[in-house]
């Protein structure tokens, strides 16, 4: 038996209470009563809110679910919880947690409803979300004109403007750099057709927020502007809050419109300038990743032209040196052949630099090519054994492995990774006497080492190795280079679809290593199933 409820204290509960509450028949689904707060939540008189249906109070998004879950369960006596989306009479949006159990209302069965507003508490886990988002987006995103349209778009959602624009802080006469909204169009066409000179938007240094520009004094020239864009897109509301960086730059400015009276408000206000502060920080950084590409494309192109204005002299210079070493050859002079040897040596060193640094640029570019064929160990050693003898000090080469194992790669290439190792291995290790190299073939693919016992590699250097123009340089030893061989090791066999790495121990010596595919063929075969 549901409890009447004038057996309780109703004017206390019912009209005292500041909780929206009303009562309706669960059969019709009529509102029959409504206090003052379900008044004002909902922005009925009493009489227009009692000829309402509950239907009529319920989000058309949720009408379905309202009709389908909820309107069977009204007529049993279990009590309701749910939240909901509600709209009051100006359609506006409201978030509700609803609670409903079955009373009798002057001798009739009916339902009392308690409705609390939590469209604040909605709105800001929303809000947080969104900042949550752009964080995310920001830390994933490096361009500059991504983030400031990301920016611009979301900021303008959560202050519900009809257009917002970012300006750039960066010159006399300003255009808006990205706009969003429902008046995107008609503000971009506006800007051009009234030669809008955001310059007079001189509060980029303040926030501004103005419920009505018509009412708002427009004396001070600064807001010129503002009255322009009024008159062309009928714009009430007004609002503008700068992006300014922790040092005190101001990057710009968002700037946001809407034909409605007191759209922004304070909330919105400060939601946005938290988007601007993220946006400030953010935007800093996109331009510094911008200006470093910029000057990353200029120094691979003079890399890209230098190295190949100096491919052409140095081998007519080494054409000239050989013509003078054959000459002394004959003629027995010892005395030349000694000074020619050490310039044949020079001019080979820059040679080597020359073509590291061609192939650097072709990797940049994406023009390095590759051409593979079938070949044994032995064929590679082979190609790589005058390269060995020039580059080896006092060290002998110890060999561990099936020389004829064969494989699938581009032979010139890996000829190139297996004579850097060495190289590097006698460089770095002047006083060892043995450089292991040490190659096998296992579950198919081929594993190549080469071991020096030198000084070892710091722990901290170790993950720098492989990257470009790094020198891991100890001042036991003098070395010479560009920083480019492992770095350019590491791209050739990224591109027979392997791996590289290093293995070294403080005073013990250094393993460096790569394993790739036996067969490029059946490799290229499994990436394209």
């Amino acid at each position: 038996m549901e409890p009447p409820i004038d057996e309780i204290n109703y004017d206390f509960i019912f009209h005292q209470s500041p909780i929206a509450i009303y009562i309706y028949n669960p059969e019709s689904l009529e509102i029959t009563h409504g206090n003052e707060a379900a008044l004002n939540l909902y922005g009925y008189s009493i009489d227009e809110f009692c000829k309402l249906s509950v239907s009529d109070l319920i989000a058309p998004e949720h009408l379905t679910v309202f009709r389908t879950e909820l309107v069977p369960r009204f007529k049993d006596a279990s009590v309701i919880k749910v939240e909901s989306k509600h709209i009051n009479k100006s359609g506006e949006l409201i978030y509700v947690d609803v609670s409903s159990h079955v009373v009798t209302y002057k001798g009739t069965r009916s339902r009392f409803v308690y409705v609390h507003d939590i469209t604040e508490k909605v709105k800001q886990a929303q809000q947080l979300q969104t900042l949550y988002a752009l964080a995310q987006y920001f830390i994933e995103e490096p361009e500059l004109s991504k983030i400031l349209k990301k920016v611009t778009e979301e900021s303008t959602g959560i202050c519900r403007a009809e257009f917002g624009a970012f300006v750039f802080n960066n010159s006399e006469n300003l255009q808006p750099y990205t706009v969003a909204g429902t008046l995107r169009e008609k503000f971009i066409q506006s800007a051009k057709s009234y030669s809008l000179n955001f310059k007079g938007f001189s509060h980029f240094d303040k926030n501004v927020r103005i419920d009505n520009v018509a009412q708002h004094s427009l004396s001070n020239e600064h807001f010129a502007d503002i009255e322009l864009l009024s008159s062309i897109l009928d714009t009430v509301s007004y609002m503008s809050v700068p992006v300014t960086t922790k040092s005190g730059e101001i990057i710009g400015s968002l700037l946001f419109g809407h034909r409605q009276e007191g759209v922004f408000t304070e909330e919105t206000e400060k939601m946005v300038g938290s988007i601007a502060s993220q946006a400030a920080i953010v935007i800093e950084n996109a331009k510094l990743f911008e200006t470093v590409n910029s000057l990353n494309t200029r120094k691979d192109e003079f890399i890209s032209i230098a190295s190949h204005e100096l491919k052409t002299p140095l081998t007519s210079i080494k054409g000239y040196i050989q013509i003078l070493e054959s000459k002394s050859q004959k003629e027995d002079d010892s005395f030349y052949l000694n000074f020619i040897s050490k310039a044949n040596r020079q001019v080979n060193k820059l040679q080597y630099l020359v073509a590291e640094l061609l192939d650097f640029s072709k990797i940049e570019s994406g023009k390095m090519h590759y051409s593979y064929s079938n070949f044994k160990i032995s064929e590679l050693l082979e190609d790589c054994a005058l390269f060995i003898r020039l580059e080896l000090i006092n060290q002998q080469i110890t060999i561990e492995g099936d020389s004829t194992i064969e494989i699938e790669a581009d032979k010139g290439r890996l000829e190139q990774v297996v004579c850097n190792f060495i190289s590097n291995a006698a460089k770095y290790s002047p006083a060892s006497k043995e450089i292991i190299l040490r190659f096998y073939q296992s579950d198919g693919f081929f594993r190549f080492e080469v071991t020096d016992f030198g000084p070892g590699i710091p722990e901290e250097k170790i993950k720098f190795l492989f990257d470009r123009f790094y020198r891991a340089v100890d001042n036991s030893y003098s070395s010479t280079g560009l920083g480019l061989g492992l770095y350019i090791s590491a791209q050739i066999i990224k591109e027979h679809g392997g791996q590289i790495g290093v293995e070294s121990e403080l005073g013990k010596g250094s393993t460096f290593w790569f394993e790739i595919p036996v067969s490029q063929t059946s490799f290229l075969d499994m990436l394209m199933n």
